[in-house]
């Protein structure tokens, strides 16, 4: 990527979080909510734990060039994983970090063919 794309991808990626106060807050609620159903499983994420996995994601989508509009896929990538039995409440966040930015560089790699479900 050029020098003017780059800057170009980083104005709309800081564009893009102009309503971080409220996405933040409304993506933090939908992780959070994850939890319901990872309790069942021994697992749970706290709100500080759900912000550093909503900086990773935001990380994540700024390195990988992507923007998400909307309810973003967190909640969504944890409850499709909590119920493994190879995860453990030692390492459901890590987990869910490194699943995260995973996320997004296959979205990539794959042209968007793949769907977010």
């Amino acid at each position: 990527m050029d020098s003017n794309n780059s800057k170009n991808a980083d104005a709309v990626f800081s564009l893009s979080l102009l309503s971080g106060g409220a996405a933040q807050k409304n993506e933090t609620r939908l992780l959070l909510k994850s939890n319901e159903k990872a309790q069942k499983y021994g697992l749970v994420l706290s709100r500080k734990q759900a912000a550093a996995i909503i900086a990773t994601r935001n990380a994540a989508l700024q390195r990988t060039g992507r923007m998400e509009f909307g309810a973003g896929v967190l909640g969504r990538i944890a409850e499709a994983f909590c119920d493994s039995p190879w995860i453990s409440q030692e390492d459901y966040e890590q987990t869910l970090h490194e699943v995260t930015g995973l996320f997004y560089e296959f979205k990539n790699e794959t042209m968007d063919i793949v769907s977010d479900d």
